[in-house]
């Protein structure tokens, strides 16, 4: 167990020479990593109607590894059971272009590029 897991420091004000040099600082209760992540896409697309955006993901607050090999793939296998973790698949390869997406560059190519 580490320290900072039982000890609760008291609350102290910003230091007004910090305060003076950083206006407009704010802090929140959701986490700092996807917490954060998820609050800035929302920041982004105020102040707007925020109501119909989904304010979580399939991967919720779980980490992303992309594997785009079968030795990547493995990797991660081996280093997730070493560990004794679950590796959790929310997509599986190969990746492929939905319909409606643009296939063939609107670019034309140089003279020597072909």
């Amino acid at each position: 167990m580490l320290a900072k897991e039982f000890i609760i420091e008291k609350q102290v004000k910003v230091d007004p020479m910090h305060a003076s040099a950083s206006p407009g600082a704010y802090s929140s209760t959701v986490d700092r990593y996807y917490g954060l992540y998820r609050a800035s896409m929302l920041m982004a697309c105020s102040p707007g109607d925020l109501s119909k955006i989904d304010t979580s993901s399939a991967s919720g607050d779980k980490l992303y590894v992309g594997a785009y090999t079968d030795a990547e793939k493995n990797m991660i296998d081996s280093a997730f059971k070493a560990m004794g973790a679950k590796v959790i698949t929310y997509a599986s390869p190969p990746s492929h272009e939905e319909k409606g997406i643009q296939i063939t560059s609107p670019v034309q190519p140089f003279k020597g590029y072909q």
